[in-house]
């Protein structure tokens, strides 16, 4: 049976119109799903561990079993007693996270200057001492998240309390800032238990 015009018109019409309606269909041919999964398996042989430690401080703290932590006096936050022990608000949070990653802590207390310095040189894994946001290490450094806030009063601004680690070591960050999220409750009530 011969096609007239007619018929021809008709069935590119209805082609058009089907494409109109779905337009997704031509995506899924076995060549483009071909193409989609090479694309997908070259971008994913580039992926690492994210969020990445360049200097790798949260493998080396879990292969050596040690978290290197420095710490200066600023009571209630951090005491450091006359034989060296050091004990504190944020002493006790430490300890706890280490026990998290099923490691051991070693302390090390000298000034707060000394400390900073140790950590940006990756000789310490992470510093504390009532540290606050505004501290002007923080731009040469990282600091969690704040963790605290003290609202000292008479017109003054809050104080958030923060830690810190070495600059650009996002998966230690993001690990400590995880923890002390889970403890927020337990940091107000150890602020309230070593209150002057």
């Amino acid at each position: 049976m011969p096609r007239t015009a007619l018929d021809r018109r008709l069935a590119r019409l209805m082609l058009r119109w089907k494409r109109t309606l779905y337009p997704m269909s031509s995506i899924w041919r076995p060549r483009t799903i071909l193409i989609g999964m090479v694309g997908l398996s070259v971008l994913m042989t580039g992926c690492e561990r994210f969020p990445r430690d360049p200097a790798g401080t949260l493998e080396r703290v879990e292969k050596r079993g040690v978290l290197r932590a420095g710490a200066f006096e600023n009571p209630p936050w951090v005491t450091v007693e006359p034989d060296g022990t050091v004990t504190g608000v944020e002493v006790a949070l430490i300890e706890d996270f280490a026990r998290e990653l099923g490691v051991s802590v070693e302390w090390s207390h000298e000034g707060a200057e000394d400390l900073f310095a140790s950590l940006e040189k990756h000789e310490l894994d992470v510093v504390i001492g009532g540290i606050t946001q505004q501290n002007p290490w923080r731009t040469q450094l990282g600091f969690s998240l704040p963790f605290a806030t003290i609202h000292p009063g008479d017109g003054e601004e809050p104080k958030r309390q923060v830690m810190a680690v070495a600059s650009g070591e996002n998966a230690m960050l993001m690990r400590l800032e995880a923890f002390l999220l889970s403890r927020r409750d337990e940091v107000e009530a150890l602020q309230v238990e070593d209150a002057p």
